[in-house]
């Protein structure tokens, strides 16, 4: 099982390219992000992952950048992928912020919203067609278990983790072709 992950350099991104690199050695399980050379707010880079992704069996649009270009790589690996006949898996790595209901002016919400939307037009059209032959799926995680979340104000003491975002894809990954779980919110839970 070979996966493509953007952002898969750190963070959870680490942890899912950790996890398929253990559990299939014989496979490519790679991270890009900038620095390594792969920077989403450009569209040539953008050009260069959608190209390399034609060679994996997941894709994984983790990276965001504060814009738009997570939505833009989605729209146009989709767009990509369904011109080539690609079979595969793309995961959209959204969040649980898009459910906020704050007063205040949320950016980030605001960017991962755009990008549910697009993700939720491409599984419906993977639906209704018979042109697309992967799959696409929009996870939202809450808050995750990372270096970085550990350090916020409102860290709870448990987060998402890596590895549980890795069993997922993998689990869905290996379901019936015909099944797609367009939009799945992950949350974490004290115990």
């Amino acid at each position: 099982m070979n996966i493509l992950v953007t952002g898969g350099n750190e963070g959870i991104g680490k942890d899912i390219v950790q996890y398929f690199s253990i559990k299939y050695p014989n496979e490519n399980s790679k991270g890009m992000s900038r620095s390594n050379d792969y920077d989403i707010s450009k569209e040539d880079d953008r050009n260069k992952i959608i190209n390399e992704s034609l060679e994996y069996d997941i894709f994984v649009n983790l990276a965001h950048d504060g814009m738009q270009s997570q939505t833009q790589l989605l729209l146009d690996t989709f767009n990509r992928w369904t011109e080539v006949e690609k079979t595969g898996y793309i995961f959209n790595i959204g969040s649980y912020a898009t459910y906020s209901k704050s007063k205040n002016f949320q950016r980030y919400a605001i960017i991962k919203y755009m990008l549910d939307e697009a993700s939720h037009q491409c599984s419906k059209k993977i639906e209704s067609s018979k042109e697309c032959l992967f799959r696409v799926t929009m996870l939202r995680p809450g808050m995750l278990d990372t270096i970085k979340s550990r350090e916020k104000d409102h860290w709870s003491g448990n987060g998402v983790r890596g590895v549980d975002i890795a069993n997922l894809m993998e689990y869905l990954y290996l379901s019936p072709d015909d099944l797609q779980l367009s939009d799945i919110v992950m949350e974490s839970i004290k115990k």
